[in-house]
Formats: C-alpha cells, structure tokens, sequence
C-alpha cells in the first residue's frame, strides 16, 4: 500500500458492514495487508455473516485525504471471545485492492429515519422526541417537532442512530421549514469525530443505494 494510504496504529476508522451498518472502531496493529480493529460499537451483524462478506473500511492517510479500501475480516488472532461483537471484540481486516482516496462532499444527505431529542435552551430539562428525515454532516431534516420555533433558534440535540453508533449530541440552529411542515437544522456545536461519523455513514448509505441502481 502507498504510505500515504496507509491507517495509522491508533487511528480512527469506519469499518461498514452490510445493510448498510457503519461501525466506528481505532487501529490496533499493522502489517502487511492487514490491521486489526477494535470496534468502539456492537454491530449488530454476526461474526458468520461478517466473515463471507465484502466491507469498506474508510480512513484518514498521512496526507489528510479520507481513504476506503475493500477487504473482508477474520476475528483477530488471540482476540477476547466475548463483548461487543459477541463474541469476538477485535476484528482483523484483511485488504483486497489499494485504498481509494474519497472525495468526499462534508454534506452529503441520506434518507434516514432516527430519532432526535431536541431541547430549547430555556427548558434543557424537557428534551422533546421527534425523528429525521434525512442525515448528514452538516445538518438534519426533522419530522415532529412540536411549537413554531423561529429561524435561527438554538436547540440542544441528542441522534440516536440505533446500536450500530453511538449518539451523537449537540446544538443545532433552525434555518428552514418546508412546506410539508419538516424543519431543516444545521449543526452549529458537535464534536469533530461525531460529525465524521455522521458524514461516513450518510456516504455508506449513499453508495450502497447507488450500487443497487447499478451505480458507482
């Protein structure tokens, strides 16, 4: 592999496994051909399935750029037979190919159903459910949010994306309504590794859906 496209010994990653579940996770050790990980989340997808499928691991090189390489996994020799992945908690990704580099657009939005608690400044103590839309990086489109809260209002925000992320939480600022009566938000305060995880699994989910029509 290029050094450049190489993940780094304790770098973040983003290991997406079918059904379009993205599974946030660091890099262990290296060698040639192979990292072991170890997951951050529980996938909900069984060890047996993991091992005949094909997954994408996405990864930042020395040069800054996002990579995604093809490769397939193994529990990783010596891993603990027990916790996350039940049962193995370290995975070794074996690559097929040479990284890509991604050239990624921060606010690529996916249809997604998730739910979303808002909270206004002046009541943090009653966190109102509603759910999105759609995801990105930069922003959600919400369903169900109660009241006529202006433009430009600042809300706390807590998404749950279900067991395959952990939430990411927040504030988010009102910057449009659509005739439907949906709300458009846009992430003002979230912590760099939630945002990259939101952007990682909006193109996931992107470019599976592109593959099924028979895309890129």
């Amino acid at each position: 592999m290029s050094v450049l496209a190489a993940p780094d010994v304790d770098g973040l990653i983003s290991l997406s496994l079918p059904h379009r579940e993205t599974v946030p996770g660091r890099v262990e050790t290296a060698g040639d051909g192979w990292v072991d990980l170890a997951l951050q989340v529980s996938p909900s997808t069984p060890l047996a399935v993991l091992e005949r499928a094909e997954l994408f691991l996405e990864f930042r090189g020395a040069d800054g750029a996002a990579y995604v390489v093809l490769g397939a996994v193994t529990a990783a020799p010596g891993a603990h037979v027990a916790g996350p992945l039940a049962p193995v908690q370290a995975l070794r990704f074996h690559f097929r190919g040479e990284p890509e580099k991604v050239f990624r657009r921060a606010y690529v939005r996916t249809d997604y159903v998730a739910r979303v608690f808002l909270t206004l400044p002046t009541a943090p103590e009653r966190p109102v459910p509603c759910v999105t839309m759609n995801v990105s990086g930069g922003g959600l489109l919400l369903r169900g949010v109660p009241g006529d809260a202006p433009a430009d209002t600042d809300l706390g925000f807590v998404l749950d994306l279900g067991t395959s992320m952990p939430r990411a939480a927040g504030v988010c600022r009102i910057v449009r309504r659509t005739p439907e009566g949906f709300i458009g938000v846009q992430f003002t305060e979230i912590a760099d590794l939630d945002r990259e995880r939101l952007v990682a699994f909006a193109e996931q989910r992107e470019r599976v859906s592109r593959a099924s029509r028979g895309g890129y």
